[in-house]
Formats: structure tokens, sequence, C-alpha cells
């Protein structure tokens, strides 16, 4: 079975979402983070299923794949294979400008 590593930078994402889901509701931040836990754990067992999008990020980080937060669209989950290890890079909202970031640096 594959290793799931979660990078520094994806844990505060996914915490600075569920914080500010609780501002308006308790209940959406918990279903949240339930959900990355779900969608990530759904990546263990088929690491293939996430989109590469070569289109948005650069050469060197091409192999990024995404896949929709499960039941949290806009909410993408950022990660790469290699190997035997699915790093989870970044867990970022979708109106966010991806090419313009810096997730090479993630990991």
């Amino acid at each position: 079975m594959i290793n799931i590593i979660i990078s520094r930078a994806a844990e505060r994402d996914v915490e600075s979402h569920a914080m500010f889901l609780a501002l308006d509701s308790h209940e959406a931040a918990a279903r949240f983070l339930e959900r990355v836990d779900s969608t990530i754990e759904l990546l263990r067992e088929r690491p293939e299923l996430g989109h590469v999008r070569r289109d948005l990020f650069p050469v060197e980080v091409a192999e990024l794949r995404l896949l929709a937060v499960e039941g949290f669209p806009k909410h993408l989950v950022v990660y790469r294979i290699r190997e035997e290890n699915l790093y989870v890079v970044r867990v970022l909202h979708g109106s966010r400008d991806l090419p313009a970031m810096d997730i090479s640096a993630a990991e």
C-alpha cells in the first residue's frame, strides 16, 4: 500500500480553511476536516485518480496532480506520486492563482 506524507504547508492549509469555515459553521468545518481525510484515504487506494495539470505548473513540478476534496469541489488536494509515496503538497482553494504560487518549495 502507498505511504501518505503530508507537508507542513498542506497541514497549515487545511487548518486555515477549517478555521475560515468555522466562522460560519462549526459543523461545516468538521465536515471539511472529515472530507479532507476521506479524500486522502481515497488517494491511498487510487493514487492515479487526480488529474495532472501541466498547464498550471512549471515543468519542474509538472507531475503535480489535483483532486477536489469530496463535498468541497472548490478545495483541491495538490499531490505528487513518487515510488511508493504519495506526497500531499498543498490543499488549496481553486480560486487561488495556482501558476503564480511556488508550490515546488512546499515539500
